[in-house]
């Protein structure tokens, strides 16, 4: 290996995205394709004729069986080795054998304490294992695995699932059928494959593996490994010793920095957050400009800064006082209300429970508010059960909105939705207006996004449309973004701690003057817009990190750098016509033949799962169902064409 490249190169490999575990596997290549020691006098073709011999003597005893799954040695190996080494099949070296799990119908099979019984979850790579969650009994060892358990020091290795997790045991214990257990034919190769088998392709040539799925006896018996002399082996495998423990002690020192640049990150933004006056915010915000990219490791960490620019908005600390009060918006919305209540378009609601105090202190014009003083906040409505009942979307033309479509649209504005209520739909529920805040109570606690077009939703989503007085939805979108995670907080403190109608009702609001609302609202969508710059160049740079580091190894090793193939999702669409073979009755349960009726008795599968308002699944159980009983013709294979590209 050549010190200098390596040395030139170090702080690109270990400064990208996952650079120490990078090289870690640096570090395997290097030791397995003899780069990392000197060269010895010996060749490993004398190793290899003291490890058949051995083999055969084992196959002669009866000891084993001879693994007649192994191939020869083609010119397909995977790198080049140095001249005293030598290619071997895996199988030529080692014996190995899967375990069994017992049938967990049988309670009597299952932890009594006689034998630790290990699966994947309990090994640890690279150490040795002792305990396992889960025992099996002495019935099991008589009666499922009929052999005494594998002896203490045994290396084992996971072969489906997660593939080359690497252990030894620490007791005698039994193992699952994932885990093989290898029982190398010379003693000198256990450390060798115990410290260096990930250095090879374990997962070459075996497509399933490759898909993260498993390996099989075949696949394992010819894995390909490069065979030191004897005299070496011990050298390499301290040499790997040596260099993983650096990498530890690298991977503790970057994990130090990382917290540390943690704990100051969210030192200087609540210093943010507690700035008391213009002097001790405007010293906050330069401190925080000052030392931003040290803050800083990657783009996931800006979420922190946005939260902190949001906590500042809600807070005031970000805009200008005006000189209107706050306290006459309240005053207009008090008789707004009470107009309201009077024309019986609102009921009266309960007194509020009184808050003893608040999460913060406000700037001088701004007030305290409840959603309700301010605008109306109601739960959707979707009263009919079942919910998934065929009649509320068939033919449906009115956009629903669930908690999902919610959450998706945060920051964004509600405008894509995967359902549509019928008439009948619409009838047990209601359409709210563009401009109606959703506020999520179920599944997605406490997402937020504007309804951007008229839609109804059930009641596990809240609607709030301010007064016109009041205005700027979008404040409060702000504000219950802001607070989702500690919104409890803003409520009293007798009330329960999860979030539903009744506590949205009490949650205390800042609330500015309108025109205070307005800049706010201004003021976030620009510093979100760099929020967002910043991002995409804390990606990039990490894009060009990987790159760097992805050369870096490849200038050490030798190796060409495979360029990933981006895959184009297809634009395809299902034409396959469904045709009607018999008008439903009018009491017939047969939704979809009912559409096919009102469409001239044909439509194309898509458009027919489009019209019925389906969840997929259900479609295609209705389908199922409706063609048994004759009133929809069974079709063709389905087809599947390119969609035109749009002009």
């Amino acid at each position: 290996m050549d010190t200098k490249k390596f040395l030139a190169e170090f702080r690109h490999i270990v400064n990208a995205p996952g650079g120490v575990q990078r090289l870690r596997h640096l570090v395997l290549y290097l030791a397995v394709s003899g780069k990392l020691c000197p060269i010895s006098k010996g060749h490993g073709s004398d190793f290899k004729t003291e490890i058949d011999k051995v083999r055969t003597q084992l196959i002669k005893d009866k000891t084993i069986k001879p693994n007649k799954k192994v191939l020869l040695v083609r010119d397909d190996v995977p790198f080049d080795i140095p001249d005293n080494w030598v290619w071997c099949r895996f199988g030529d070296l080692c014996h190995f054998s899967a375990g069994r799990t017992p049938s967990r119908k049988e309670s009597i099979f299952w932890n009594t304490g006689d034998y630790p019984w290990f699966s994947i979850t309990d090994m640890k790579h690279g150490k040795v294992i002792s305990d396992s969650s889960e025992t099996v009994s002495e019935e099991a060892r008589s009666k499922v695995f009929k052999c005494p358990p594998v002896k203490a020091s045994t290396l084992l290795m996971s072969f489906k699932l997660t593939i080359g997790k690497v252990s030894i045991t620490g007791v005698d214990a039994y193992h699952n059928e994932a885990i093989i257990a290898i029982y190398p034919f010379v003693e000198d190769l256990k450390a060798y494959f115990f410290k260096c088998l990930n250095g090879f392709a374990l997962t070459a040539g075996n497509k399933a593996a490759i898909k993260g799925k498993t390996l099989n006896q075949d696949s394992i018996s010819n894995i390909y490994i490069a065979l030191p002399p004897k005299e070496e082996i011990g050298r390499v495998v301290a040499k790997v010793d040596e260099l993983m423990s650096l990498c530890d002690k690298l991977e503790f020192q970057q994990e130090k920095r990382r917290n540390l640049q943690t704990r100051a990150r969210t030192v200087v933004l609540e210093e943010i957050n507690k700035a008391q006056g213009s002097h001790e915010l405007k010293e906050a915000w330069l401190r925080l400009q000052a030392n931003l990219l040290l803050l800083l490791d990657g783009p996931e960490d800006i979420e922190t800064v946005r939260n902190a620019i949001m906590n500042a908005l809600i807070r005031g600390q970000l805009t200008r006082r005006s000189k209107v009060n706050a306290s006459e918006l309240v005053e207009m919305c008090r008789k707004h209300k009470e107009k309201l209540i009077k024309e019986k378009i609102l009921q009266k609601q309960k007194p509020y429970s009184k808050h003893r105090e608040y999460p913060f202190s406000l700037p001088e014009n701004w007030a305290w508010v409840r959603f309700s003083e301010v605008g109306t906040l109601a739960r959707g409505k979707s009263k009919h059960r079942p919910r998934n009942d065929p009649k509320l979307f068939i033919d449906g033309k009115y956009p629903f909105i669930q908690t999902g479509d919610v959450a998706r649209a945060v920051g964004k504005g509600i405008t894509n939705y995967s359902k549509k209520y019928s008439e009948f739909g619409l009838s047990q529920s209601q359409l709210w207006q563009p401009g109606t805040l959703c506020i999520t109570i179920a599944a997605n606690i406490a997402d937020s996004a504007i309804l951007k077009i008229e839609a109804c939703f059930p009641d596990s989503v809240v609607g709030f449309i301010p007064f016109e007085a009041v205005g700027c939805v979008e404040y409060f979108d702000l504000f219950v973004r802001t607070a989702k995670s500690t919104l409890i907080e803003y409520a009293p403190s007798t009330a329960q701690k999860n979030i539903n109608l009744g506590i949205l009702e009490q949650i205390a609001v800042p609330l500015p003057p309108r025109n205070e609302m307005e800049k706010i609202v201004a003021k976030a969508d620009q510093l979100m817009q760099l929020c967002d710059q910043l991002e995409n160049q804390l990606t990039k740079a990490q894009r060009i990190a990987e790159r760097l580091a992805q050369a870096a190894v490849a200038s050490i090793t030798g190796t060409q750098i495979k360029e990933k193939e981006t895959m184009k999702a297809p634009k395809t669409e299902l034409v396959t016509k469904l045709k009607l073979a018999a008008s439903p009755k009018k009491n017939d349960q047969a939704p979809l033949a009912s559409i096919l009726a009102k469409h001239n008795g044909e439509l194309s599968a898509k458009g027919l799962w489009d019209y019925s308002g389906l969840e997929i699944d259900g479609f295609y159980l209705q389908l199922k169902t409706e063609m048994a009983r004759g009133w929809i013709v069974e079709p063709e294979k389905a087809r599947v064409i390119e969609k035109a590209e749009a002009v």
